[in-house]
């Protein structure tokens, strides 16, 4: 079974999240990024991505994303952190929950966003690439330098090289 995800049924998933949270008394926050953080920024773009990559500020929401797969027939990982060892510096109080029991939810920024597909480095990635340098409206030079900013050289190091970087944002984004 295929499960394919656009911005109203990622809304949808992270509402019915938010309601279960509250329901049991939890305040937690999600950092969402990759498919569905550029789903929801760009939602006419018709990204649909098969999972929802998020970073929780709170262990209890795994049980609740745990309890909803089995419910609603969900797959297991239908809401993960697998992406955390690639979010750049997230941004100050991106983690912190809100006062009453419930769920914010902040979504990595479109400067994030580019980066962390630039450096991942893949074919696949490269249709977001272009859609998102296309919206904040950056040639491929800027594009590595927006990598930098968000990673840092060092940590850039940690599991790509600057050359690959600039590779794929030559590659993928049109000179002006």
């Amino acid at each position: 079974m295929s499960f394919d995800l656009d911005a109203g049924m990622i809304r949808e998933l992270l509402d019915e999240l938010g309601r279960r949270l509250a329901d049991a008394g939890v305040a937690a926050a999600l950092y969402v990024v990759g498919g569905a953080a550029i789903s929801l920024r760009l939602p006419h773009s018709g990204r649909r991505t098969q999972d929802i990559d998020a970073i929780s500020s709170d262990d209890r929401v795994a049980q609740v994303v745990a309890e909803m797969a089995h419910e609603l027939g969900l797959p297991d990982n239908w809401l993960n952190g697998a992406a955390r060892p690639f979010v750049p510096s997230l941004p100050a109080g991106a983690l912190d929950p809100p006062e009453t029991a419930g769920l914010k939810v902040e979504l990595a920024s479109l400067h994030h966003l580019l980066a962390m597909k630039l450096a991942a480095g893949r074919e696949r990635d490269r249709t977001d690439i272009i859609a998102i340098a296309a919206v904040l409206g950056v040639d491929a030079d800027t594009a590595v330098q927006v990598t930098l900013d968000a990673y840092g050289a060092d940590a850039l190091e940690v599991f790509t090289n600057l050359a690959d970087v600039r590779f794929e944002a030559e590659a993928a984004i049109p000179d002006p």
